[in-house]
């Protein structure tokens, strides 16, 4: 636990620089309305949703200009994803405010044992997700033009800065918890109980893995993270653990529908019996999310 405080305390410093203002910097002068350069001074002074959703819209008028180069997209997309989480109210120094408390406490006062518990957050999952999906296109087109470049040996270039994935890793991993804690309350040993006693972990799975994809979400999320070379080895194990365990979840429920069984952790769960294996869906649960809090 006193590890996990410490990489989210390390990567709220990180972000200081990214969330308290913008990830842009310009001199205040005179730009083309709807220009990139335009859209940055309009990050760099955003404070309300208004002015937030105004970015959105330019940056949406980039990515949809036929003209547009495939670097001008790519940073549009960037804009878009910080635009995103602003129009949400989505600070996430403030949300990791009390982190910062916590490093001052021994283990035996910490009341939270994981990240799905600790961090709490009031915003649209369906905006975090449209964040994080900015940003991965963002990456994606940088991606193809650096194999672009090498192949036709091209000038147009686009690169993320380390400030922007690291934004893009949060975006993911907050559209990961926030989608978990719509349907399941994960307390500090990773016990997981029911927001909603009418759902099943069955209908929830579904939901979890199949439409809002958290596992490949929490992957993307990881990746942009270890890419910027800001964590110790210690540290990306511990962001690397939830990927992990949310990686198996969506094993483990592909076993589940196909009446198979799934192995996690040296422990065998037989799905094939109709009639035990909602309880045993719901032990492989609690396994996934306390290995993931341990």
């Amino acid at each position: 636990m006193r590890n996990l405080i410490l990489v989210l305390f390390s990567i709220s410093l990180l972000l200081a620089q990214g969330c308290a203002t913008s990830l842009y910097s310009e001199e205040e002068s005179y730009f083309s309305e709807g220009s990139e350069d335009y859209i940055v001074e309009l990050l760099n002074d955003a404070t309300t949703t208004e002015s937030y959703t105004t970015i959105i819209n330019y940056a949406q008028s980039i990515i949809d200009d036929e003209n547009a180069t495939s670097s001008n997209v790519a940073s549009a997309y960037t804009y878009m994803g910080e635009a995103l989480l602003g129009s949400e109210g989505v600070n996430l120094i403030s949300i990791l405010e009390d982190v910062s408390e916590l490093e001052s406490m021994s283990q035996d006062d910490l009341e939270s044992g994981n990240i799905f518990d600790l961090i709490s957050i009031d915003a649209s999952a369906d905006t975090l997700k449209a964040a994080a999906d900015a940003f991965s296109s963002a990456a994606s087109i940088e991606s193809a033009l650096q194999s672009s470049r090498v192949l036709k040996n091209t000038e147009s270039t686009f690169e993320m800065s380390k400030d922007q994935r690291i934004l893009a890793g949060f975006a993911n991993t907050l559209y990961v918890i926030q989608a978990i804690q719509l349907f399941y309350d994960v307390d500090s040993s990773g016990s997981v109980t029911l927001i909603n006693e009418s759902d099943t972990y069955a209908t929830i799975s579904a939901s979890l893995i199949g439409t809002y994809a958290i596992h490949t979400y929490a992957a993307s999320g990881f990746s942009h993270f270890e890419v910027t070379e800001s964590f110790t080895t210690e540290q990306l194990e511990i962001l690397e653990k939830v990927t992990t365990a949310l990686t198996s979840y969506s094993e483990g429920w592909a076993a589940y529908d196909a009446n198979t069984s799934y192995t996690y952790k040296q422990q065998v769960y037989d799905f094939s019996v109709s009639g035990t294996k909602d309880t045993v869906l719901e032990q492989f649960i609690d396994a996934i999310f306390q290995e993931a809090s341990s």
